[in-house]
């Protein structure tokens, strides 16, 4: 099994009236007008983390309900991996 790190991190993408804005922590990180792009560019940031065995996770919100992905490095984790 994967040794995690405990370096964790949450990624929001909230739709802002159109508007994509994307937190890291709850830092602003940027923002982008298409979905698409936005998701796109957190998937990048993602696997970098993934890659140095990091796990995030990503909240995406709409006005449709939050969801919730996780990277693959939590799926790999042991049961009780806290989310941050």
């Amino acid at each position: 099994m994967l040794s995690l790190s405990s370096s964790y991190a949450t990624y929001k993408l909230i739709d802002n009236n159109g508007a994509w804005l994307i937190f890291c922590n709850d830092e602003f990180v940027g923002g982008f007008a298409e979905r698409y792009s936005a998701v796109n560019f957190v998937e990048m940031l993602v696997e970098a983390r993934c890659v140095e065995h990091k796990a995030s996770q990503v909240l995406i919100d709409t006005n449709l309900g939050c969801e919730k992905h996780l990277c693959r490095c939590f799926k790999e984790a042991p049961p009780g991996t806290p989310l941050s």
